[in-house]
Protein backbone atom coordinates (compact mmCIF):
# COMPACT_ATOMS: atom_id res chain seq x y z
CA UNK A 1 0.00 0.00 0.00
CA UNK A 2 1.82 3.51 -1.01
CA UNK A 3 1.81 6.35 1.30
CA UNK A 4 -1.66 7.90 -0.38
CA UNK A 5 -3.26 4.86 -0.07
CA UNK A 6 -2.51 4.61 3.60
CA UNK A 7 -3.47 8.64 4.21
CA UNK A 8 -7.03 7.79 2.46
CA UNK A 9 -7.56 5.07 4.17
CA UNK A 10 -7.00 7.02 7.91
CA UNK A 11 -8.85 9.81 6.50
CA UNK A 12 -11.89 7.22 6.03
CA UNK A 13 -11.47 5.54 8.99
CA UNK A 14 -12.01 9.41 10.92
CA UNK A 15 -14.66 9.78 9.34
CA UNK A 16 -16.36 6.68 10.19
CA UNK A 17 -15.49 7.31 13.45
CA UNK A 18 -16.43 10.65 13.34
CA UNK A 19 -20.25 10.03 12.18
CA UNK A 20 -20.43 7.16 15.27
CA UNK A 21 -20.21 9.52 17.26
CA UNK A 22 -22.37 12.35 15.52
CA UNK A 23 -24.78 9.42 15.33
CA UNK A 24 -24.71 8.61 19.23
CA UNK A 25 -24.76 12.08 20.43
CA UNK A 26 -27.92 12.70 17.86
CA UNK A 27 -30.62 11.04 20.08
CA UNK A 28 -29.71 13.83 22.43
CA UNK A 29 -30.74 16.95 20.88
CA UNK A 30 -31.30 18.77 24.11
CA UNK A 31 -28.05 19.60 26.62
CA UNK A 32 -29.06 20.84 29.38
CA UNK A 33 -26.93 21.79 32.78
CA UNK A 34 -29.62 23.70 34.44
CA UNK A 35 -32.20 20.84 35.39
CA UNK A 36 -36.01 20.48 34.54
CA UNK A 37 -38.53 21.41 37.17
CA UNK A 38 -42.64 20.88 35.77
CA UNK A 39 -45.88 21.24 36.99
CA UNK A 40 -49.26 21.79 35.70
CA UNK A 41 -50.92 24.79 36.95
CA UNK A 42 -54.55 24.74 34.89
CA UNK A 43 -56.75 21.53 34.61
CA UNK A 44 -56.11 22.13 30.58
CA UNK A 45 -51.46 21.85 31.50
CA UNK A 46 -52.44 18.55 33.71
CA UNK A 47 -54.48 16.66 30.83
CA UNK A 48 -52.65 17.29 28.17
CA UNK A 49 -49.67 15.81 30.29
CA UNK A 50 -46.17 15.79 30.23
CA UNK A 51 -43.61 14.14 27.56
CA UNK A 52 -39.79 15.11 27.25
CA UNK A 53 -37.20 12.95 24.90
CA UNK A 54 -33.78 13.00 23.70
CA UNK A 55 -32.09 15.36 26.98
CA UNK A 56 -28.88 14.69 28.52
CA UNK A 57 -28.72 16.52 31.67
CA UNK A 58 -25.52 16.76 33.51
CA UNK A 59 -23.59 19.12 35.60
CA UNK A 60 -26.74 20.94 37.49
CA UNK A 61 -24.85 22.19 40.47
CA UNK A 62 -25.53 20.53 44.35
CA UNK A 63 -28.81 19.47 45.59
CA UNK A 64 -30.57 20.31 42.38
CA UNK A 65 -32.35 17.55 41.08
CA UNK A 66 -32.18 16.13 37.38
CA UNK A 67 -36.04 15.72 36.36
CA UNK A 68 -38.76 17.01 39.00
CA UNK A 69 -42.20 16.45 38.07
CA UNK A 70 -44.51 17.56 40.26
CA UNK A 71 -48.56 18.69 41.17
CA UNK A 72 -50.27 21.40 42.15
CA UNK A 73 -52.89 22.23 45.10
CA UNK A 74 -55.60 23.95 44.29
CA UNK A 75 -57.92 26.36 46.44
CA UNK A 76 -60.28 23.68 46.90
CA UNK A 77 -57.82 21.70 48.31
CA UNK A 78 -57.58 18.93 45.51
CA UNK A 79 -54.69 18.37 43.77
CA UNK A 80 -53.94 18.75 40.48
CA UNK A 81 -51.40 16.01 38.31
CA UNK A 82 -50.42 15.37 34.77
CA UNK A 83 -52.56 12.81 33.23
CA UNK A 84 -49.81 11.20 31.96
CA UNK A 85 -46.25 11.71 32.12
CA UNK A 86 -43.22 10.30 29.32
CA UNK A 87 -40.26 10.70 29.70
CA UNK A 88 -38.14 8.81 27.02
CA UNK A 89 -34.14 9.05 25.77
CA UNK A 90 -32.62 10.73 28.52
CA UNK A 91 -28.93 10.51 29.69
CA UNK A 92 -28.83 11.99 33.56
CA UNK A 93 -25.31 12.34 35.33
CA UNK A 94 -23.63 14.56 38.25
CA UNK A 95 -26.53 14.68 40.31
CA UNK A 96 -24.78 15.33 44.11
CA UNK A 97 -26.03 16.25 47.66
CA UNK A 98 -24.24 17.71 50.40
CA UNK A 99 -24.13 15.48 53.88
CA UNK A 100 -28.12 14.40 54.43
CA UNK A 101 -29.58 16.75 51.67
CA UNK A 102 -31.98 14.90 49.15
CA UNK A 103 -32.04 15.21 45.37
CA UNK A 104 -32.54 13.11 42.38
CA UNK A 105 -32.15 12.33 39.21
CA UNK A 106 -35.78 11.64 38.27
CA UNK A 107 -38.26 12.60 40.71
CA UNK A 108 -42.06 12.11 40.05
CA UNK A 109 -44.22 13.52 42.83
CA UNK A 110 -47.84 14.60 44.00
CA UNK A 111 -50.36 14.13 46.54
CA UNK A 112 -52.51 11.30 45.54
CA UNK A 113 -54.98 10.76 47.95
CA UNK A 114 -56.09 14.37 46.46
CA UNK A 115 -55.94 13.65 43.24
CA UNK A 116 -58.40 14.06 40.86
CA UNK A 117 -57.24 11.65 38.48
CA UNK A 118 -54.87 9.04 37.98
CA UNK A 119 -51.09 9.67 36.39
CA UNK A 120 -50.27 7.03 33.78
CA UNK A 121 -46.30 6.96 33.80
CA UNK A 122 -43.74 5.72 30.95
CA UNK A 123 -40.17 6.26 31.69
CA UNK A 124 -38.06 4.27 28.80
CA UNK A 125 -34.32 4.25 27.25
CA UNK A 126 -33.07 6.23 30.45
CA UNK A 127 -29.38 6.17 31.70
CA UNK A 128 -29.13 7.27 34.94
CA UNK A 129 -25.46 7.31 36.14
CA UNK A 130 -22.40 9.16 38.10
CA UNK A 131 -24.00 10.57 41.56
CA UNK A 132 -25.00 9.99 45.25
CA UNK A 133 -29.36 10.97 44.55
CA UNK A 134 -31.75 8.50 44.12
CA UNK A 135 -31.71 7.18 40.40
CA UNK A 136 -35.40 7.41 40.26
CA UNK A 137 -38.00 8.51 42.73
CA UNK A 138 -41.99 7.81 42.39
CA UNK A 139 -43.36 9.64 45.34
CA UNK A 140 -47.18 9.69 46.45
CA UNK A 141 -48.99 10.06 43.07
CA UNK A 142 -51.96 7.72 42.12
CA UNK A 143 -50.97 5.86 39.20
CA UNK A 144 -52.90 3.76 36.79
CA UNK A 145 -49.71 1.89 35.07
CA UNK A 146 -46.21 2.77 35.41
CA UNK A 147 -43.91 1.10 33.00
CA UNK A 148 -39.91 1.25 33.32
CA UNK A 149 -38.70 -0.10 30.16
CA UNK A 150 -35.10 0.04 29.45
CA UNK A 151 -33.78 2.13 32.55
CA UNK A 152 -30.05 1.75 33.43
CA UNK A 153 -28.49 2.80 36.77
CA UNK A 154 -25.11 2.87 37.32
CA UNK A 155 -22.40 4.29 39.61
CA UNK A 156 -25.11 5.63 42.47
CA UNK A 157 -25.20 4.99 46.07
CA UNK A 158 -28.83 3.70 46.63
CA UNK A 159 -31.29 2.24 43.89
CA UNK A 160 -34.47 2.89 42.32
CA UNK A 161 -37.66 3.92 45.03
CA UNK A 162 -41.11 3.33 44.01
CA UNK A 163 -43.03 4.73 46.73
CA UNK A 164 -46.81 5.32 47.99
CA UNK A 165 -46.00 5.10 51.58
CA UNK A 166 -47.54 8.18 53.01
CA UNK A 167 -50.37 8.73 50.03
CA UNK A 168 -50.43 7.49 46.42
CA UNK A 169 -51.35 4.19 45.12
CA UNK A 170 -50.21 2.13 42.26
CA UNK A 171 -52.34 -0.22 40.06
CA UNK A 172 -49.51 -1.79 38.26
CA UNK A 173 -46.24 -1.61 37.81
CA UNK A 174 -44.52 -3.19 34.44
CA UNK A 175 -40.45 -3.26 34.85
CA UNK A 176 -39.56 -4.82 31.16
CA UNK A 177 -35.62 -4.72 30.38
CA UNK A 178 -34.17 -3.33 33.66
CA UNK A 179 -31.34 -6.30 34.38
CA UNK A 180 -29.41 -6.09 37.38
CA UNK A 181 -31.31 -3.33 38.45
CA UNK A 182 -32.17 -2.32 42.46
CA UNK A 183 -35.58 -1.59 42.86
CA UNK A 184 -37.50 -1.07 46.66
CA UNK A 185 -41.21 -0.96 46.43
CA UNK A 186 -42.32 1.54 49.53
CA UNK A 187 -45.77 1.35 50.29
CA UNK A 188 -48.68 0.70 52.73
CA UNK A 189 -50.79 -2.12 52.46
CA UNK A 190 -52.70 -2.54 49.19
CA UNK A 191 -51.28 0.70 48.04
CA UNK A 192 -49.09 -0.61 45.30
CA UNK A 193 -51.28 -3.71 43.57
CA UNK A 194 -49.34 -6.13 41.14
CA UNK A 195 -45.89 -5.74 39.82
CA UNK A 196 -44.78 -7.76 36.39
CA UNK A 197 -41.58 -8.10 35.29
CA UNK A 198 -40.14 -9.64 31.55
CA UNK A 199 -36.63 -9.70 30.42
CA UNK A 200 -34.72 -8.16 33.49
CA UNK A 201 -32.29 -10.96 34.74
CA UNK A 202 -30.78 -10.21 38.02
CA UNK A 203 -33.24 -7.29 39.17
CA UNK A 204 -33.02 -6.72 42.51
CA UNK A 205 -36.76 -6.09 43.67
CA UNK A 206 -38.21 -6.22 47.32
CA UNK A 207 -40.83 -4.87 49.31
CA UNK A 208 -40.04 -2.92 52.06
CA UNK A 209 -40.68 -2.88 55.20
CA UNK A 210 -41.56 0.83 56.19
CA UNK A 211 -43.37 2.76 58.78
CA UNK A 212 -46.71 2.33 57.20
CA UNK A 213 -46.17 -1.15 56.81
CA UNK A 214 -45.65 -3.11 53.28
CA UNK A 215 -47.45 -2.81 50.01
CA UNK A 216 -47.59 -6.35 49.86
CA UNK A 217 -47.84 -6.21 46.13
CA UNK A 218 -47.75 -9.25 43.64
CA UNK A 219 -45.20 -9.72 41.85
CA UNK A 220 -45.54 -11.67 38.02
CA UNK A 221 -43.18 -12.94 36.09
CA UNK A 222 -43.88 -12.62 32.47
CA UNK A 223 -40.71 -14.50 30.87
Amino acid sequence: MTFTHRLLSLVALAFVASLGASTANAQYANDNTTGISVRPFTVAQAMAGYSLSSYKIHNVGVNVKGINVTGTAMPDGSYIAYRFINITKVDISGIHRTPGGHVDFIRLASAGNKQKWPTTVKIQDAYLHDGDGIPLLVQDLWIDQLTLRNVRVERVTVGIQIGAAAAGKIDKVFIDGCPNQSIAILGRPGSIKTVYIKRSPGLKISDVLNQWGQARCKFVHLD
